[in-house]
């Protein structure tokens, strides 16, 4: 816990129903874990459920006085409404975390952002936006896409309105398709062609990983079969089956590809203008060309959410995470500094220190050639230990992945206790790696 208090109005959509226009709002689970996070943290959190009249938010924010404003509400309806609460706290003067409501009102339109990130030279996928009044013209000289292509709404998140049957092999099957998906968005919906290939996320958390904010990408593992003949990060899966997607972190991606993903999610940030916290979904082709699919200005925030995934890779807590995301929004409204939150600065960086913690972990007492190597409450005792310190540990298993994994790892020191793994020079593997890699 930090020496400074501050008053923090949460607010959020309390998801009541499994009913698919819900599927934005936050789970009681989630909201109390946010909370508990804040609290853990040091402050005081106000819980505000954000249904009902503007006029009783107002009331509750004026009774309350908050520092800042702790946001994942989104509007009820329409093309704006992730825009609604942003735009009502700066017009309150009220400092709360997330993109500003322009950011918003961007990133929720898929189209519009696929028009500005596209004048950067980033890639998406080719696509046509379809609705009422366009439709008949579209379809009478054709959308000039190759397929498959895959059809969803414009003005959604969540993987709202995506199921398997959204991916269509040819115009026969397109037809009945876009038309039930415009019966049911009417606002738009997008025809993209579908990209074979994997699906990787990119979190973003000021002040949190890299210095640019980023997190190291987090791939998604999702299974085909004879009905799911394509990998759609669907509806489903996304909310009612979310077990049945694994995340593997750091993505399994070459060195030269997690770079120049880098590269691509700096210029997206940096573009639309996203901050404090956000998420870039991106389909990565067989071809090894990456396709920018969405920016979420409000991602999810539930634990099982990838960004979670990122985090823990680094060795953060979930309520560390969060503590991060208000942190930011903190410093970036000059309602703290860095030093009244307790965080430890380096020179030129803007992040605590980050220990990469080398070790071999003993998965079985009964071989030999695991005789040397630490248990795990051995290595959980000393990450706690460094934690304790206000560092980042970010956690390294001296695999034979390690050369690869400690690259991406942005560390300016190693804590080591590992061995090695065989051979004569065993327990100078990890030492000489660091001295090759400059890192003390």
């Amino acid at each position: 816990m930090n020496g400074y208090f501050m008053k923090v109005a949460f607010t959020h959509n309390l998801r009541l129903t499994d009913a698919e226009k819900e599927a934005e709002f936050d789970s009681a689970d989630t909201v109390d874990a946010i909370a508990a996070a804040i609290e853990a943290a040091g402050h005081e959190v106000e819980k505000i459920e954000v249904s009902g009249p503007a006029s009783t938010l107002l009331d509750r924010l004026e009774a309350l006085d908050p520092d800042i404003v702790f946001n994942t509400a989104e509007g009820s309806q329409g093309r704006v409404r992730e825009a609604f609460y942003p735009a009502l706290f700066e017009e309150l003067g009220v400092p709360y975390t997330g993109s500003d409501a322009y950011t918003n009102t961007l990133t929720l339109d898929k189209w519009l952002t696929k028009l500005v990130v596209g004048r950067q030279g980033v890639d998406t996928p080719r696509a046509c936006l379809v609705n009422a009044k366009n439709y008949d013209a579209l379809i009478t000289r054709g959308l000039g896409l190759a397929f498959p292509v895959i059809v969803k709404p414009n003005y959604e998140g969540s993987s709202k309105g995506i199921a398997p049957e959204s991916v269509v092999r040819d115009h026969k099957e397109l037809l009945p398709v876009l038309r039930a998906a415009l019966r049911s968005y009417p606002e738009g919906v997008l025809v993209e062609e579908f990209i074979e290939g994997i699906d990787v996320a990119v979190g973003f958390i000021d002040g949190v990983g890299h210095d640019d904010g980023l997190l190291n990408p987090v791939e998604l593992l999702m299974e085909t079969s004879t009905d799911r003949p394509f990998n759609v990060y669907d509806y489903r899966l996304k909310n009612v089956e979310p077990g049945k997607v694994q995340f593997r972190c750091p993505a399994g991606i070459p060195r030269d590809l997690a770079a120049r993903l880098r590269t691509i999610s700096l210029d997206v940030v940096r573009t639309l203008g996203l901050r404090d916290l956000a998420r870039l979904d991106y389909r990565i082709a067989q071809d090894g060309r990456i396709h920018l699919l969405e920016a979420n200005a409000i991602p999810s925030l539930s634990p099982s959410s990838s960004i979670f995934a990122a985090t823990s890779q680094l060795g953060m807590t979930y309520n560390g995470t969060i503590a991060a995301v208000l942190n930011a929004a903190a410093l970036r409204s000059n309602v703290a500094t860095a030093h009244e939150l307790g965080l430890r600065r380096r020179p030129g960086r803007s992040q605590p220190i980050r220990v990469g913690f080398t070790y071999n972990v003993k998965r079985s007492a009964d071989t030999d050639d695991q005789a040397e190597w630490d248990p795990p409450e051995t290595i959980i005792a000393i990450a706690n230990a460094l934690a304790r310190q206000g560092h980042i540990v970010v956690h390294l298993e001296a695999t034979p992945d390690l050369p690869r994994v400690l690259a991406e790892a942005d560390v300016d020191l190693i804590f080591n206790i590992a061995e090695g793994v065989e051979g004569r020079n065993r327990e100078a593997q990890v030492p000489a790696l660091c001295e090759l890699t400059g890192i003390p």
